[in-house]
C-alpha cells in the first residue's frame, strides 16, 4: 500500500515538472530570427542626423547621374563598358531609394526627367561631364575616371559622417562597386580590356577606416 502511494506521489510530481516546463525546442542556434539579424534592414534603425539625411539626398542623386550618363555614352558610343557599369548603378541608385523609403525621407529622384537635378553642384556636373563626354569615345572614359573619383570622395565622406550602422552597409557597397568602376575606367584609359568588378550586396558588412575609405 505505501509503495503505491509512493508510486502515485512520484507520477503527481513528475506531472508538475512537465507542465511548468517548457516544452525542449531544439538544439541553439546562431541563425537570427526573422527581422533580428545584422542585415535585416526593412525598418529605420535609427533617427537620422541632419548631415546624415543631405548625404543620403546626394548619395541618390550621385548614383542616378552615374546612371544616365553611362546610358548616353554607351548608347553613343557602344562600348560595352558603359552599359555594364550603368547596370551597377541601377542597383546603387535602388539602394539608396530602399534607404530614402525606409527612413521616409523625400526623394530628390522622384518624377525628375534625365539630366535634370534640383542639386545645382549636380546640374553643373552633368551639364559639363555629358556635352565633353558626347564628343568622343575617349572623352567619355575620361569623364567616367572624374565621375568614379568623385563619387568614391563622397562616399568616404558620407561614412566618416555616419553614425549609422543601416547607412555604413549600403555606403560600404556604393565604395566597392566605385573602386571597381573606376579600375575599369581607368584601364580603358590606358587602351587595355577589362570588366568593372562584380559589386557585393547591400547587407555588406562596412570597415571603419583611418587611412583607407569607407562610406
Amino acid at each position: 500500500m505505501k509503495k503505491s502511494i509512493g508510486l502515485a506521489a512520484a507520477a503527481l510530481t513528475a506531472l508538475a515538472v512537465i507542465t511548468t516546463v517548457p516544452a525542449y525546442a531544439g538544439p541553439p542556434t546562431d541563425r537570427p530570427a526573422p527581422g533580428t539579424g545584422p542585415r535585416a534592414t526593412t525598418v529605420a534603425t535609427a533617427p537620422l542626423s541632419d548631415a546624415e539625411k543631405t548625404d543620403i539626398a546626394l548619395m541618390r542623386d550621385e548614383e542616378r547621374l552615374a546612371k544616365e550618363l553611362y546610358e548616353a555614352f554607351g548608347e553613343k558610343w557602344a562600348v560595352d563598358a558603359f552599359t555594364r557599369i550603368a547596370s551597377s548603378e541601377q542597383r546603387h541608385f535602388d539602394a539608396m531609394g530602399t534607404i530614402i523609403t525606409r527612413y521616409r525621407l523625400p526623394d530628390p529622384a522622384a518624377d525628375a526627367e534625365v539630366g535634370t537635378y534640383s542639386n545645382p553642384e549636380l546640374q553643373k556636373l552633368w551639364d559639363d561631364w555629358y556635352a565633353r563626354g558626347m564628343e568622343s569615345k575617349e572623352a567619355a572614359i575620361a569623364v567616367g575616371v572624374e565621375l568614379e573619383t568623385r563619387d568614391i570622395a563622397d562616399l568616404k565622406a558620407a561614412i566618416e559622417t555616419s553614425d549609422n550602422p543601416d547607412l555604413d552597409r549600403v555606403y560600404a557597397n556604393l565604395l566597392r562597386g566605385s573602386e571597381n568602376h573606376l579600375k575599369a575606367f581607368e584601364a580603358l584609359a590606358r587602351g587595355e580590356t577589362r570588366g568593372p568588378g562584380r559589386d557585393r550586396g547591400p547587407g555588406a558588412r562596412p570597415m571603419k577606416h583611418q587611412n583607407c575609405p569607407n562610406r
